[in-house]
């Protein structure tokens, strides 16, 4: 049986399980007004010459072609619109869990009959291809709305609790209130789903919401600020509820230090550090989900044929420009040379170019200007240092600014008996390469033999500052949580037959 990456298999599934929702929504939604967007209409709003140094260059990664030219807010502007936000949220508050379910139901149903333009408008600004646009932007944003719509309100609602034998007379309970206005600062790799996400579990809660989307999304975030202000209006909330601020530093800053209730940020670990100082300046409560070096461990008894097509898709998926993408594989070493080889195998078939072109593609662009040639930088020093690459293209062979072959190196390398124990190894190449270092959204694909370790090809510790999720393939669900209990803290994803 011949593997590939998943396009043959994954589009006719996107496509049924949107219909499912799609049915669902339109049974039940017969009574929820329509939005009338066109989400095209925002291209021909933006000015195409910059007017002055406080503008934002939008244009496709992949191609290079401009979208126009977008408005870099300043401080005094987010404080304004924070100030606004604030007072529409002390309305809001007060609307019942009826209202706020019709406002998600609104949103979800223009999310369905917009499906295609919504991944379209999000794989011109971002570079990941249709595919990657239904399962991340659409499938995940239906079903996050749908579940506060069936199950928000129940744990909204106050919860008993015991008082104890010494207040045996009081009765005691936990209730939810809205904090007010919510600050949000979101990346570039999820335009549609980065902004809903935050904004209907903010809502839902009685809250009004801040996003500060990336200058590198800009485009799309104005597109579904469109699209945010009609919902707010069919539903009769306050129209400055929900407001997307665009801009740089200066206007990220102005939102973590501008007086909001509450402070989410997801970005890399870096920031997150910066974002975390200033906010304790006005002890504003955060929330952080920051970057890190997810490893991707097969265990001896896993099963290659369906394990191969799972790993490559977590490397690859939007070139790897995934909070979740796989970026180390560990591999036990009865199932290296096979699990290398149908992995080279099928890298050498995937399909690279615009992602909202006329072809169909596997992998499309990175999105930040530089990002590479960074990875290419990474290739470069893991092959100096021993590793060897099993299919790839150099970036300065690459048409366009984003295009990468680097992006679809596949290297491999063992362990290095020469790094500190505790270091977990480097995907495919010695354990002080620079493949490690956080910052880079997208790295190459690497595979390495596992150190000696009471879990075979696990070590507890990842390397020092890296965050880590790690996916556990395995034949029994035993495996999996042994493995989960020896690696110790951070995420898990397991995989198991039975």
């Amino acid at each position: 049986m011949e593997l590939d990456l998943g396009l043959p298999w994954v589009a006719p599934l996107v496509s049924v399980v949107l219909a499912i929702t799609f049915l669902g929504v339109w049974r039940r939604g017969r009574d929820i007004p329509a939005l009338d967007v066109r989400l095209e209409d925002a291209v021909r709003d933006l000015p195409r010459k910059a007017s002055s140094s406080h503008q934002i260059r939008c244009y496709d990664p992949a191609t290079l072609e401009e979208f126009g030219y977008a408005h870099a807010m300043s401080a005094a502007e987010v404080r304004d619109i924070i100030a606004k936000t604030r007072l529409a949220s002390k309305d809001w508050k007060k609307s019942s869990f009826a209202q706020r379910r019709m406002l998600l139901k609104i949103l979800l149903k223009f999310t369905v009959e917009n499906q295609a333009d919504i991944c379209r408008v999000s794989a011109l600004d971002s570079g990941k291809p249709l595919v990657d646009a239904s399962f991340g932007e659409v499938l995940g944003t239906c079903e996050k709305i749908w579940w506060l719509v069936a199950e928000g309100e129940r744990y909204l609602r106050p919860e008993r609790r015991s008082s104890g034998y010494m207040m045996f007379y009081k009765k005691a309970r936990v209730e939810y209130h809205p904090v007010g206005v919510v600050g949000t600062i979101v990346p570039w790799n999820y335009p549609f789903h980065n902004i809903l996400n935050p904004l209907t579990a903010a809502v839902f809660a009685g809250n009004g919401i801040v996003i500060k989307v990336s200058e590198h999304a800009t485009w799309s975030a104005l597109v579904y600020q469109r699209v945010i202000d009609a919902a707010l209006a069919a539903a009769g909330a306050p129209p400055d509820l929900v407001r997307i601020v665009t801009g740089f530093g200066e206007a990220g800053g102005a939102l973590v230090t501008g007086g909001v209730d509450k402070l989410i940020f997801v970005g890399s670990t870096a920031i997150g550090h910066k974002v975390l100082e200033a906010a304790a300046t006005t002890l504003t409560p955060v929330v952080l989900e920051l970057g890190g070096k997810d490893a991707f461990i097969v265990l001896e008894d896993a099963d290659l044929a369906t394990v191969t097509a799972t790993a490559l898709r977590g490397a690859f998926q939007s070139c790897g420009q995934n909070c979740a993408g796989a970026e180390r594989f560990i591999v036990a070493e009865r199932l290296f040379e096979e699990f290398v080889q149908r992995c080279v195998a099928v890298a050498g078939k995937l399909r690279q170019g615009p992602a909202a072109g006329e072809d169909v593609v596997d992998c499309g662009s990175m999105c930040m200007p530089g990002q590479a040639e960074k990875v290419q930088e990474l290739v470069d020093d893991a092959v100096a240092q021993g590793a060897k690459v099993g299919f790839g293209v150099p970036c300065s062979l690459c048409a366009g600014q984003a295009l990468s072959g680097a992006g679809l190196a596949v290297l491999r390398g063992g362990w290095d008996p020469g790094a500190a124990p505790s270091c977990m190894p480097l995907p495919s190449i010695p354990s002080r390469t620079r493949v490690v270092w956080p910052g880079v959204a997208s790295t190459p694909a690497g595979f390495a033999r596992p150190p000696p370790s009471p879990t075979p090809g696990v070590d507890r510790r990842a390397p020092a500052g890296h965050g880590e999720g790690p996916l556990l393939p395995a034949d029994h669900h035993h495996r999996c949580r042994t493995g989960h209990a020896y690696l110790g803290g951070g995420g898990l994803w397991t995989r198991h037959v039975r």
